[in-house]
């Protein structure tokens, strides 16, 4: 029995599993047209459900957000399961008729598989969520069209994109004027590092001026596809810094900062030392301020573009007619007046595109006249972003500052002094007593302008410039709101104008026109300050011409050619400041004694010839300027008087002092000085010694601040603020000169006497010294304790028979920087260290050597050397001496860093390096490396310049220039084998000229590669054989020039492809020094 069980149950199992098999088989026969009904019935909920999800998506992509993967994955199985569902519905119409077993099992079988899928795909559509934020939602790429690569915008661009790879630079500020291409710049570089994969997430966010936090962490979290709750600022900051702080590197570009942000407040997290380097911060802002205040480590300006590139861009979007008009110059003017910013440019050339000649005059016009009303878009895209810098500056006092910029011509520097005098006139500084607190003032307030680039940085620090439309801007802005500027500024104006509104006027400027004549009277109750300088027509004011102006605080009639002061200048109650300068007919002032309130009276390059003692009245005035004057006659008592005056100019004027106690005196004195307590800036000539004070008390000479002082001879004009000349004294030196000279910058002796005690003196430290000269002295000594003496000059000191620096000068002078040394005809050598006890360097800030007319002079530096010594040398010029070389053998590892030398008139001097009695030595190697610009000018000792060891060397070189070396016979001669580095691989200009020996360039090498040479030049070098130079040299050759064709043509030709190359280039060749730069000119 248990046997046959154990056969039986398997049996029976598999007769049930047979039983269940042939079951669902008949099922898909008996059943087959249901189950297609229920596919076609579930189907149509599928296609509702696809319907309601294709909705949803389409809602999410407008919204510009990612569709999820499974949402996309769904649509596409839903979509083609439905296809299915259509293909076996049409198939059962045509076929549920007949009885074919086989085809309805078919049928049913598969229907009833579709069905459970239509019914899991319908399951699986019930999304919680269809579409994820886009990370980069707010990041606009720029085509590459939108970004103009120039010279200057790729420099930009390649300093950001260095400093976005610099893992220490963890904040980046992007800085400059409204409309110069801040915005544009940063999302090129959004696409860059996109493009090369440098940051894996890239977010931008906009900001306004007060931005609102939650805004910019809802921007950020959205560009990142992370939602934030609505929480506190606190607890959102928190959720962002938690995913800024992932792994992930993340640039943020936070555009148009005005102001401090703080960025930990609001979750974004600064990267410090080795902390966290993957997320890096770029503002971008107006204001360089910012980037300091947001202690950015890398600050970057984008300027405005220069002209040439300017007119490329304007020709670019202004089209073809800019070739198609009359005036072929006309587009260009239209274009410079745009000022190099690109938001200009851009906007004017469209606004011009395909517009006839008319419509370019009348825009040339309106911008000249500072109104550009009928420019399409200049306003809106132009003037409303320059105004809004203007609008967010913090401080009223710079905002008045920037309108009164307004008041001179636009395109012109302005003058630092011009901004405190009318300012100062005006009032505008609160807090404000004295000029030199007005200077501190206006000083920082001008810096704060350059920050927010409403001004131009010059060159030097007394003047600045506004931009063309930023001028623009504020004309417009001053004329509105109350501020009452009327501005016409070189509009050819022959009359007084018509000024609506006259009553309410608070300042006008007509400068620089033509007027003629101006009205009896103009009533102007409010009027603060009138400019009229530069009207050189104007040669008479009527007589009631002020009665009108009461208020008036600042006139300025500067340049005119008025011979009189009407009458009614005495009307003026409230005048500050009275500018006449250059106004040369006018001689006779003594009106301005009626003007009480005056603080401020420049008088500089005016007719006047006699000061009226009628300033003395003027116990208000704080500044008087009668320098470069024909000042003949100072009355006694007069200068005693201004006990207010803090400002006295009188350079290149009066210099007739009395003595101090002269009787039946007709001139002022010095003496007069000492009642000048207030005094702090002094220019002034004293011709007779004579006239000096008597003692360190007859004046307020401890109070200066500044002062050009010249004692004797002519006078001297300099740049330093403290500057003695003192010519023609025995020792010892003035009193006055002993008060100030431990905190002079600048002194000058010429033809003085006893100066050789000046070192014993220990009172006269001269601790502040940085500029001494010594001119035509027989002799003179100089302390040790001058360590801050950066610049010294000795010129015609015939005396001097040994050196210029003694041993322990060479010590003590180790800041300076430039040493010139000048006819002196007995001079032997110029450093002497023979005395130095220790080995330590000097003179380790020589940046500068001028040495000239020197017969006399056989070394330069006699002694041993100081290892470290003359490493900062960098301009070497020797004129006329009597050297037979300039270097010893171990003199060239200290002249590492020499950038030029100049030789010239040296008729002595064979070699540049003594040679002789070192034979087994290469005394160049190192001599120079940095070298770049060569000139030897008629040294008619020199056989050959350079042996091909100091060739080689020369791998800086720029420019080299022969000219004039009667017994030249070969630039490079042959030498010792060296290792070939390439000779002269950077040379860029080769000038050889009236050489008449000269056979050769290089003795050892017939063809050079020249890799750089862009000039060459030969004159008059009959003996020449060949250039050095074959098919493949000088690639970038653009200019061959000589006195004519024929004296290259006889040279010898390897290759006639050469010959011809070189005849082409003859002809089309451009002035060589169209562009050139002095590299001598600083030491000169």
């Amino acid at each position: 029995m248990e046997v046959l069980g154990i056969v039986i149950q398997p049996i029976t199992e598999a007769s049930k599993y047979l039983l269940v098999t042939t079951k669902r088989q008949a099922s898909y026969l008996v059943y087959c047209k249901k189950y297609v009904e229920n596919l076609r019935s579930e189907g149509e909920k599928l296609k509702l459900k696809i319907n309601d999800v294709q909705r949803l998506v389409e809602v999410a992509e407008r919204n510009n957000e990612v569709i999820n993967d499974i949402v996309q994955g769904w649509l596409a199985n839903a979509q083609g399961i439905i296809a299915d569902v259509q293909r076996l519905d049409n198939q059962a119409q045509g076929n549920l008729r007949c009885f074919h077993l086989r085809l309805r099992y078919k049928m049913g079988k598969e229907a009833k598989k579709k069905i459970a899928t239509v019914l899991g795909l319908q399951n699986e559509g019930n999304f919680t969520s269809i579409s994820c934020p886009n990370r980069n939602t707010n990041i606009e790429f720029l085509p590459d069209g939108d970004f103009y690569k120039f010279e200057s915008t790729e420099l930009a661009m390649k300093q950001v994109m260095e400093a976005v790879t610099d893992e220490d630079k963890n904040i980046i500020g992007v800085y400059g004027m409204g409309g110069v291409g801040k915005t544009t710049l940063v999302k090129q570089v959004a696409k860059l590092v996109k493009n090369e994969s440098l940051y894996e997430e890239v977010v931008m966010v906009l900001l306004s001026k007060n931005p609102d936090p939650k805004g910019i962490q809802d921007d950020i979290a959205k560009q990142l596809g992370m939602r934030l709750e609505d929480g506190s600022i606190h607890m959102r900051a928190c959720e962002l810094s938690k995913r800024l702080n992932q792994p992930k590197k993340v640039l943020i570009i936070l555009d148009n900062l005005w102001d401090r942000l703080e960025l930990s407040d609001l979750g974004i997290p600064i990267p410090r030392g080795k902390e966290h380097k993957g997320c890096k911060i770029i503002i971008t802002t107006r204001d360089m301020e910012v980037c300091d205040i947001m202690e950015s480590p890398a600050k970057i300006e984008v300027k405005v573009l220069p002209e040439q590139d300017s007119w490329r861009l304007f020709r670019e979007k202004a089209g073809g007619v800019v070739d198609t008009l009359a005036s072929h110059d006309l587009p260009r003017k239209v274009a410079k007046e745009c000022g190099g910013l690109p938001v200009a440019i851009v906007t004017l050339g469209r606004a011009l595109r395909n517009k006839d000649e008319s419509s370019w005059k009348n825009a040339l016009l309106e911008l000249q006249r500072s109104n550009p009303v009928n420019i399409k878009d200049m306003n809106e895209k132009v003037f409303t972003s320059l105004e809004m810098s203007y609008k967010y500056l913090e401080s009223e006092e710079a905002k008045s500052l920037f309108l009164l910029c307004s008041l001179f011509e636009e395109g012109y520097h302005i003058s630092m002094n011009n901004l405190i005098r009318y300012g100062m006139g005006e009032g505008l500084f609160s807090n404000v007593n004295t000029l030199e607190e007005a200077s501190f003032k206006v000083h920082a307030l001008i810096g704060k302008l350059k920050a927010s680039s409403l001004l131009l940085e010059r060159e030097s620090d007394n003047w600045v410039k506004m931009h063309d439309l930023v001028h623009i801007a504020a004309t417009s802005i001053a004329s509105r709101n109350g501020h009452g500027f009327f501005v016409k500024i070189g509009a050819g104006l022959k009359d007084w104008p018509e000024i609506e509104n006259l009553k309410e006027c608070k300042r006008i400027s007509l400068a620089e026109n033509n007027l003629e004549s101006l009205p009896d009277s103009a009533v102007c109750p409010q009027l603060l300050t009138l400019n009229l300088e530069l009207n050189e027509s104007l040669r008479r004011i009527p007589e009631r011409f002020f009665t009108g102006m009461k208020a008036l605080r600042v006139l300025d009639l500067c340049t005119t050619n008025i011979s009189s002061l009407p009458s009614s200048i005495k009307c003026l109650e409230n005048i500050r400041t009275l500018w006449l300068d250059r106004c040369r007919e006018l001689k006779d002032v003594a009106a301005i004694g009626e003007l009480k309130t005056l603080e401020i009276l420049c008088l500089k390059e005016s007719g006047v010839d006699k000061l009226p003692k009628e300033i003395g009245e003027l116990t208000n005035l704080k500044l008087l300027d009668l320098s470069r004057t024909k000042l003949e006659i100072v009355p006694p008592n007069v200068i005693s008087r201004l006990t207010r005056l803090e400002e006295l100019y009188m350079g290149h004027s009066f210099n007739q002092w009395e003595p101090e106690g002269a009787e039946d005196a007709r001139q002022a004195s010095i003496a007069e000085f000492k009642f000048l307590k207030h005094l702090r800036v002094l220019d002034v000539h004293i011709k007779t010694l004579s006239c000096m004070p008597q003692s360190s008390t007859s004046g307020p000479w401890k109070n200066l601040m500044k002062f050009q002082i010249c004692i004797g001879g002519d006078y001297m004009d300099r740049e330093t603020q403290r500057f003695i000349s003192v010519e023609n004294i025995s020792f010892p030196i003035p009193y006055l000169v002993q008060s100030l000279f431990d905190i002079t910058n600048e002194l000058s002796f010429v033809c003085c006497r006893g100066l050789t005690n000046l070192a014993d003196r220990q009172e006269l430290r001269g601790e502040s010294l940085e500029a001494l000269t010594i001119d035509k002295c027989r002799e003179f000594g100089m302390s040790e304790c001058l360590e801050n003496l950066s610049a010294l000059d000795v010129v015609f000191c015939n005396n001097l028979l040994i050196n210029i620096l003694p041993s322990y000068l060479v010590k003590a002078l180790q800041n300076l920087e430039k040493l010139v040394v000048i006819d002196c005809q007995e001079l032997q050598e110029v450093f002497n260290s023979e005395g130095l006890v220790d080995e330590h360097a000097v003179l380790t800030n020589l940046r500068g050597l001028h040495l000239k007319n020197l017969p006399s002079l056989s070394i330069i530096w006699k002694g041993a050397i100081p290892i470290g010594s003359l490493r900062n040398l960098e301009t070497l010029i020797v004129e006329d001496c009597g050297l037979r070389y300039i270097f010893s053998p171990t003199f060239p590892q200290f002249a590492a860093q020499l950038a030029r030398l100049l030789i010239k008139d040296c008729e002595k001097m064979e070699n540049l390096i003594m040679e002789e009695n070192f034979p087994s030595q290469s005394p160049a190697i190192g001599c120079f490396q940095n070298l770049q610009y060569l000139i030897i000018h008629k040294c008619h000792g020199f056989k050959s310049l350079l042996s091909s060891s100091s060739a080689q060397e020369l791998t800086c070189l720029i420019l080299l220039e022969v000219h004039s070396c009667d017994g030249m016979e070969v630039i490079i001669r042959k030498g010792e084998e060296v290792a070939d580095k390439g000779v002269l691989p950077r040379l860029e200009m080769l000038l050889l000229s009236c050489l008449p020996k000269l056979t050769n360039f290089y003795e050892q090498v017939r063809i050079l590669n020249f890799d750089s040479l862009e000039y060459v030049g030969l004159w008059s070098c009959p003996e020449l054989k060949w250039v050095p130079l074959g098919p493949q040299s000088a690639p970038n050759l653009k200019c061959v020039d000589s006195s004519e064709w024929t004296e290259l043509e006889k040279l010898e030709w390897n290759d006639e492809s050469v010959k011809s190359r070189l005849q082409n280039l003859f002809e089309e060749c451009p002035s060589l020094f169209a562009a050139w730069i002095d590299p001598f000119e600083e030491i000169y």
